[in-house]
């Protein structure tokens, strides 16, 4: 099973209540011809289920992953299924029968977290959502007030939350202090291209 974590994060407004609207859906993310990856302890939890309905499914419907770039995100995969428009699991009630019958805790990182997406940046958490998902992309683009930023606490995967450093800002060249003069010789050196570029006063060629 995958670990969890509850937690205050800044996200938009409008993604403090969000909830998958499933058959209501206009374009279901289960019902797309987009390649389902299931990560290691996954395909480990559904190989072991006996339940009589996602037992023969996972039997015949999900394939280990053997290219050269598999990793433990996608150590297994799902593939379009062309009698169910899409995933293999989506159960004709419109939802998705391995979170219905074993709990969302079963669910790959994929599945369990689009559209949303978690990264903890310098220690500061935060979540976002792709507008790929119509109610994402309602919710963001036709509210009925002014969007703006809250801390709220939320629930995340552990492992398919990103970690990040902000990277240190970029000298501008504008920004250069002036090239040393060099004893003995009447030009400034500038050993380092901004450094050039200021010198010249244009643009190298």
């Amino acid at each position: 099973m995958h670990e969890t974590i509850n937690r205050p994060m800044i996200v938009p407004e409008y993604l403090t209540d969000f909830r998958c609207i499933g058959p209501a859906c206009e374009d279901n993310c289960c019902q797309s011809r987009w390649r389902i990856d299931i990560d290691k302890a996954a395909f480990h939890t559904l190989k072991k289920t006996t339940d009589p309905v996602l037992a023969p499914l996972v039997r015949t419907g999900i394939t280990r992953n053997r290219s050269a770039n598999a990793s433990e995100q996608n150590y297994a995969r799902i593939p379009f299924n062309e009698a169910r428009h899409g995933c293999l699991m989506f159960s004709d009630e419109g939802w998705c029968s391995v979170h219905a019958r074993l709990g969302e805790k079963a669910l790959s990182d994929i599945c369990a977290t689009y559209p949303r997406h978690t990264t903890c940046i310098d220690g500061v958490w935060q979540q976002a959502a792709t507008l790929s998902c119509p109610e994402v992309a309602r919710r963001a683009l036709l509210p009925t007030k002014p969007m703006h930023f809250v801390e709220h606490t939320l629930t995340a995967r552990q492992s398919a939350v990103k970690m990040l450093k902000r990277r240190p800002p970029a000298r501008s060249p504008l920004l250069c202090t002036a090239p040393a003069a060099v004893p003995g010789h009447s030009t400034l050196a500038a050993p380092d291209p901004a450094g050039r570029i200021l010198q010249a006063g244009r643009p190298p060629a």
